[in-house]
């Protein structure tokens, strides 16, 4: 069974559930393929009374009869936990290299946070770049982002933002006018699901960002890397 989270994540859930229970029904065992996870980020309790929202999406999948479950760059190793055997697959490789076909000047692949400094550190093996990892600071309430870094060495390269998820577009904008204000030449992101919700491209655009550049996670114009065959290979037996 194959559905991403997006739009919609409700509604999609929903539509998931009803075909992994129809599914078990007849098969011996269910794989759920859900490329983008849209819950992912509710794995944990920020403030008082919010809910843990994975665990509850983890024990509704398997109650439904789900086997297993494949993801793609989950946010986190807290989500994938609430799946309990869950498989993440790593759209990295495929979007390094693409990146690498941009033919791109003394690039650098830049972690917004130090939260992404291993999905970076692996983007930068992959196309034999170098890494910068930024300092970031979010307010819980008003959503506010900050970010800071020692990027004396980033004149005249180009650097390439990498992270799991674009949503509003406010981090990568942020790290976008730090880079572009320590000289870099040109700014491109790079991330799994480019959700890219509201006026998050009007925002990057007008922070220095030149390109935008997404896996086929979700639908959308800036999602033009293939990760099909690498989910392929995560649920063949």
């Amino acid at each position: 069974m194959v559905r991403t989270s997006h739009p919609g994540a409700d509604s999609a859930l929903l539509q998931a559930l009803t075909l992994v229970s129809r599914a078990a029904g007849e098969a011996r065992r269910v794989t759920a393929v859900i490329p983008y996870m849209g819950y992912a980020r509710q794995d944990r309790q920020f403030l008082a009374g919010e809910l843990v929202t994975m665990r509850h999406v983890g024990r509704l999948l398997r109650c439904a009869g789900a086997s297993r479950v494949v993801v793609v760059d989950i946010h986190s190793g807290e989500a994938l936990r609430c799946l309990r055997g869950g498989r993440n697959v790593s759209a990295v490789p495929a979007l390094a290299a693409h990146v690498i076909k941009m033919g791109l000047r003394d690039p650098v692949a830049v972690s917004p946070d130090a939260g992404g400094a291993r999905r970076a550190a692996h983007f930068a093996r992959e196309a034999g770049c170098g890494l910068l990892v930024l300092g970031k600071k979010r307010d819980r309430r008003t959503g506010r982002v900050s970010v800071s870094a020692d990027a004396r060495d980033m004149a005249g390269r180009d650097a390439v933002i990498v992270d799991d998820m674009i949503s509003t577009g406010g981090s990568v904008a942020a790290a976008a006018r730090l880079l572009r204000g320590a000289g870099c030449r040109r700014v491109h992101a790079a991330c799994t699901h480019a959700l890219l919700v509201g006026g998050a491209r009007t925002a990057m655009r007008r922070a220095g960002v030149s390109s935008i550049i997404g896996a086929n996670t979700v639908p959308g114009p800036a999602s033009v890397v293939d990760v099909s065959g690498a989910i392929a290979g995560a649920i063949a037996p």
